[in-house]
């Protein structure tokens, strides 16, 4: 009873802490630090029951978390609830301080300790791992994890095999290298092979981001070091000719080649900057039946062995556009559905998990002036907008250099985006989403929504907030009939990339021409955009709310939407949707267009 207290205080404590959201009003003093949800209960982190049941047959859950980065930026990511008991797990252990020193059970805690070790990185990183800092007097620093660090523990301690796209210095070989030290001082007879670009650069990363590590963990936690080159690590103790006692653990660097993996059947792999590996398609295809085992001699392979492969894209052609290759491959199965065939979690940072937006518009403007070394004697400013984003990459093409094909360009998007915002309030575009009022009166069977649905309620938030799916640029006026009209570009199902459209159109907008003289005419005032991976219905309800919200011929319990013009030929499904909640109606297939007459209402 004493613990489950305990463990409540803890975790509240750790809530409090450490639960921030990040904002335009904080000043982005946090960003980027590990994040608790004040949605997680005490119990879940108690119970810690933060891993799947499989590493290849993902839920629905895990599928929306991984495409919320995939097509999204990293601070705008969908909740997971294991995510977050695996972090609230971490911090609540951190916060028991636990010394095996300041015991009267050394031991017993000593195994105690190393039982969490290896089951949470994270908890291992933030308690032990020191990493090497020149620019420090001591020469060291201590590791402190980012989200998106926290969130590599978390899946590599699932199990996950990983193909990790992102923005350059985030520390990611860093953090991998903390978890190549935690797996082989608490695994026995562990395997794992280090696939660097160069020999020189191979040996750099096992010296400053493991061995470095491994040597300032405390006495108590580090077995003997058996073998120590430049090109491998052994951990154990020699009992024998050929012998060695626990760990018996070994890191490995090797070259990248097809047959770099070959060997030794390692129980790990990791390949680091996987832009410049041009056999990269190669080395893992030969990895692959390597990464399955018959464990039960049934004939059912399971995934038993990891790969984590990550990098981003580079301006020379060293890699042959092989991660660009194997990339959208990897991305396609998993759109597909099809997880096993794909075998890797396709994992995108975008560059929010490097710096602050301040810091982005500086090193932005410095690339495109030339001042910075990248881009230093570039005459083209496309070249240096190309450059600048595979550095810095909003979307997973802009790894690759493709993010100059674009009708308007990013630098022209992005400064049109700032006067939009920098705006005054009154003439300033609201965004935001929709939620249905709802009739609790009248429940629904086998619907998407639990009741009828009455009226739409309009909820603003910030242009970056996740929950977007609405631009309002004039809201409706209540003392007019037939104003309104809508018209809707569907998606058909949860194939596919496109996002579903909605724009209101108001038939009495004013206008002044260079004379003075004022004249009528139409013009668009709101829209939706939106697409939810696997669940376009969720689109569908935004869109018919907007027809609701805008619909001012009826009161709010009558609400049967504006009349809304349709794509005949690909809008069955949204059409059914609509019809499901009696607004069937206010539909118009466009081979049906007609006209409405416009009346002026109260004193306009």
């Amino acid at each position: 009873m004493l613990n489950f207290v305990k463990t409540i205080k803890l975790t509240i404590f750790v809530i409090e802490i450490h639960y921030k959201i990040m904002s335009e009003n904080s000043k982005y003093k946090d960003w980027g630090k590990v994040t608790i949800s004040k949605k997680l209960f005490p119990q879940d982190v108690i119970d810690g029951n933060w891993k799947p049941k499989s590493t290849v047959n993902h839920t629905p859950e895990f599928v929306e978390f991984i495409n919320s980065m995939l097509d999204g930026n990293f601070h705008q990511k969908s909740l997971y609830m294991p995510f977050e008991i695996y972090k609230a797990q971490a911090f609540s252990w951190l916060e028991e301080n636990t010394d095996p020193y300041k015991t009267d059970n050394p031991e017993e805690v000593i195994m105690e300790e190393m039982r969490r070790i290896d089951e949470n990185t994270l908890y291992f990183a933030e308690k032990y791992a020191f990493i090497k800092e020149g620019s420090e007097d001591s020469g060291l620093l201590k590791y402190k994890s980012k989200e998106h660090n926290a969130l590599l523990y978390y899946l590599i301690d699932c199990g996950y095999c990983i193909l990790c796209g992102k923005p350059r210095q985030i520390f990611a070989t860093t953090t991998i290298g903390i978890f190549l030290v935690k797996r082989l001082i608490t695994r026995y007879n562990y395997y794992m092979k280090f696939v660097t670009v160069s020999d020189e650069k191979g040996t750099e990363i096992l010296n400053d981001k493991f061995k470095f590590p491994f040597q300032h963990l405390p006495d108590w936690m580090k077995p003997k070091v058996v073998g120590d080159s430049i090109n491998a690590f052994h951990l154990g103790e020699k009992i024998g000719k050929g012998n060695y006692g626990y760990p018996n653990s070994k890191c490995e660097k090797v070259a990248p080649s097809p047959t770099a993996i070959n060997g030794g059947a390692p129980q790990m792999t990791l390949i680091d900057e996987i832009g410049e590996v041009p056999d990269l398609i190669d080395i893992l295809f030969e990895t692959r039946p390597t990464l399955y085992v018959d464990k039960h001699q049934n004939g059912d392979l399971q995934l038993v062995r990891q790969l984590i492969a990550w990098g981003t894209g580079v301006s020379s052609n060293t890699g042959k556009r092989a991660f660009q290759q194997f990339w959208q491959s990897t991305v396609e199965l998993w759109k597909q559905k099809e997880y096993k065939a794909g075998v890797f979690i396709p994992l995108f940072f975008s560059w929010h998990c490097r710096c602050t937006p301040e810091i982005y518009e500086g090193e932005y403007k410095a690339y495109m002036m030339g001042n910075s070394k990248n881009t230093a004697g570039i005459n083209s400013e496309g070249d240096r907008s190309v450059i600048f984003n595979m550095h810095y990459p909003s979307r997973p093409i802009d790894m690759f250099g493709m993010s100059n094909n674009r009708l308007v360009p990013k630098s022209i998007v992005e400064d049109n985006l700032k006067k939009i915002r920098n705006l005054p309030e009154d003439k300033r575009p609201v965004y935001g989403y929709f939620e249905p009022v709802y009739d609790y009166n009248a429940p629904l069977e086998n619907a998407y929504t639990p009741f009828k649905i009455t009226d739409a309620r309009f909820v603003p938030c910030e242009d970056d907030d996740p929950n977007v799916s609405t631009c309002i640029v004039k809201r409706p006026d209540y003392g007019w009939r037939n104003r309104y009209y809508q018209g809707t570009d569907p998606v058909l199902n949860d194939v596919g990339k496109s996002f579903m459209a909605s724009t209101i159109w108001d038939k009495c907008i004013k206008t002044k021409d260079k004379d003075g003289d004022e004249t009528t005419t139409q013009a668009p005032i709101a829209f939706v955009y939106h697409r939810r991976a696997y669940d376009p219905k969720e689109s569908y309800l935004q869109c018919m709310l907007l027809g609701l919200y805008y619909d001012t011929n009826n009161p709010s319990n009558k609400k049967k939407g504006v009349p809304e013009v349709l794509e005949n030929n690909i809008g069955i499904s949204y059409r059914d949707f609509k019809e499901a909640y009696g607004f069937g109606q206010s539909l118009v297939m466009n081979n049906e267009i007609f006209d409405m007459d416009l009346q002026g209402g109260g004193a306009k």
